[in-house]
């Protein structure tokens, strides 16, 4: 990357440490913002976000005010002239004619020395970015290839940031629908600085995965229609009737086949209940809506109505289809919401003691469902028996339940089935990783979680002795782990794989290495574990397993990880049947295993 644009953006940075520290005083002697500055500062208290992030949050709202209107930032520099320093006066210069802007974004290329080039979500302008902060996040699998949002400095040669680096996993279309609650059509710096306590309610799911099922989102999908008369027998199936007032919700309860013989009515006999779907109405007015958790359920129900009342015309796609993210985030907010005229309906608190109310076996239901998915997500095997001695629930109801969940999961989720004549290659004697760990395996081997290091020079002349020292100068310049790091990057297709790989192999050889094992035994037990994100890459298990061990022959033995029993044939490398250990080296490095 140009050398002079990097020595920008070290200027810009000392200028704006200066501004920093004007803004945070005018913020303090504003009486007029200590209402907002009090409300955002509480979040300090709040168990739902990190220690100090009120704080800190106060500050990024009072840059956003400042540093994106030109005539307060004017202000700002005109009072504080005589004290400025010369790179506090260049900035604000540069700022009062290129003013800070919020902006949400995605990584399209990750450049050398802490650049990236970025695409604007709302805009789709490509710019310059530099910050460190957002290359460090590409290490760690929660935060890495997110949709990000901040507020961005310009300084002539490229773009910086300011204040907290958000993130999410919402789509385009779900951030619009988000800011048009607030502010129908404006830009993102009217949206977020004239409701930036409330906006940024938005912190509270950006961990939160896009949900799937069976290869396709699951959202949140709302269309509203009016019927004058309507006859919900004309659609067929049962259907669960609540009435509030003059609204009535129906849930579909079960599809019959005459529902089927619409376009996807299939679904309904091979997916039920997720191609469900509910309809509300209010029976003053003939409003009315629809409900589904799917695109396809949508098309069904909508089908359906036009069928029986054809002069009816829905649209192709439904008007509101957001993440269920977003909606469970909606659900707490006070906002109004395309779903407000029922909103007797959406008190979920309120309904759900009402089912408690209605099914005693409800809560013992849930209590169970805790239990066991606790017992899945953390290794341990759940004891049916004694769970029932100790609860008083009904063996034979838990066991039941517990099924369910089970065939579910298998119906849904990929998994790898190894072959009778692979099952030899099973490792055994090694304390497999619970789903709970296994979520840590996507970070950078820098910033995991999983092990504790040691890079000191014993560690370091081990590596070198061994590779050579051909790798000396890379090791120098980005440490031993970020070596290792490039050699899974540089191989494998995706970056999240590729550091999935890493973590796993790492793993593995700490319990399994010092003994000689065939490569392919390590191949298969990634692949029963990691079975989605290895068979989107490689269609054929065989192939990845080929991949795998041209890798570890050519890459890990060559650069000092592992050791080889023996020279293999070629035969060997394609079937991953030749035996390796872990390296002195490997074993200097890796002190132990933290989870």
């Amino acid at each position: 990357m140009n050398t002079a644009t990097k020595e920008i953006c070290k200027a810009f940075s000392k200028g704006y440490e200066e501004v920093d520290d004007l803004i945070m005083n005018w913020g303090r002697e504003n009486k007029s913002l200590n209402k907002d500055l009090k409300k955002i500062k509480a979040l300090d208290t709040n168990a739902r976000y990190p220690a100090g992030y009120g704080n800190m949050s106060a500050g990024n709202y009072l840059l956003g005010l400042v540093l994106t209107d030109p005539a307060m930032l004017e202000k700002l520099y005109k009072k504080h002239l005589p004290t400025l320093g010369e790179k506090g006066k260049q900035v604000c210069s540069y700022w009062k004619e290129h003013p800070a802007y919020w902006q949400y974004f995605s990584i399209k290329e990750i450049l050398k020395d802490d650049f990236l080039t970025i695409v604007d979500l709302l805009g789709g302008q490509e710019s310059l970015l530099y910050s460190p902060g957002i290359s460090s996040m590409q290490k760690k699998g929660d935060s890495r290839g997110k949709h990000y949002l901040c507020l961005m400095l310009p300084n002539g040669g490229c773009l910086q940031t300011a204040g907290i680096i958000r993130y999410n996993s919402l789509s385009v279309s779900d951030f619009l629908f988000y800011c048009d609650l607030f502010a129908p059509g404006e830009s993102l710096n009217t949206v977020i600085n004239t409701h930036y306590s409330e906006f940024f309610a938005l912190d509270e799911i950006s961990t939160l995965p896009v949900v799937m099922h069976r290869g396709s989102e699951v959202l949140y999908t709302w269309q509203p229609f009016t019927l004058e008369s309507f006859d919900l027998a004309l659609l067929g199936g049962e259907w669960y009737t609540k009435e509030i007032g003059n609204q009535v919700r129906y849930s579909l309860q079960e599809p019959d086949a005459s529902m089927m013989t619409v376009p996807n009515g299939n679904l309904l006999a091979e997916d039920f209940p997720s191609m469900g779907f509910s309809l509300y109405r209010d029976t003053k007015t003939g409003a009315m809506a629809i409900n589904t958790n799917a695109l396809d359920s949508y098309a069904i129900i909508a089908s359906l109505l036009e069928r029986a009342y054809p002069t009816l015309a829905l649209p192709k796609q439904p008007e509101v289809a957001i993440s269920m993210a977003l909606f469970s985030l909606l659900a707490n907010m006070d906002l109004d919401l395309p779903w407000s005229l029922f909103k007797k309906f959406m008190n979920y608190k309120k309904e759900a003691e009402e089912e408690k109310a209605q099914s005693p076996d409800m809560a013992m239901i849930n209590a169970l469902l805790k239990e066991y998915m606790e017992a899945q997500n953390s290794g341990r095997i759940f004891d049916a028996n004694a769970y029932c001695k100790k609860s008083g629930m009904d063996l034979e109801m838990a066991e039941g339940i517990i099924q369910s969940i089970q065939e579910t999961y298998e119906k849904n989720m990929p998994t790898f089935e190894v072959s009778s004549e692979d099952r030899q290659y099973e490792l055994s004697g090694w304390p497999v990783p619970p789903p709970k760990t296994r979520r840590l395996f996507a970070d950078g081997l820098e910033h995991s979680l999983l092990f504790t290091y040691d890079e000191g020079p014993r560690t370091l002349d081990a590596f070198n002795a061994l590779t050579g020292g051909i790798y000396k100068k890379a090791i120098f310049e980005e440490g031993l782990l970020g070596v290792i790091e490039d050699f899974f990057l540089d191989f494998f297709p995706d970056e999240g794989l590729a550091l999935t790989i890493a973590n796993c192999l790492v793993w593995m050889l700490f319990y399994k290495g010092r003994e000689w094992v065939p490569v392919r035994s390590y191949a298969i037990e990634m692949l029963k574990l990691f079975p989605h994100p290895i068979q989107r890459a490689y269609s054929e298990a065989e192939t990845f397993i080929q991949e795998f061990s041209s890798f570890t022959r050519k890459v890990l033995c060559g650069g000092g990880i592992c050791t080889l029993k023996a020279r293999p044939k070629a035969s060997e490398v394609v079937s991953g049947t030749y035996a390796i250990k872990g390296s002195d080296a490997f074993f200097s490095l890796v002190e132990r295993v933290n989870a």
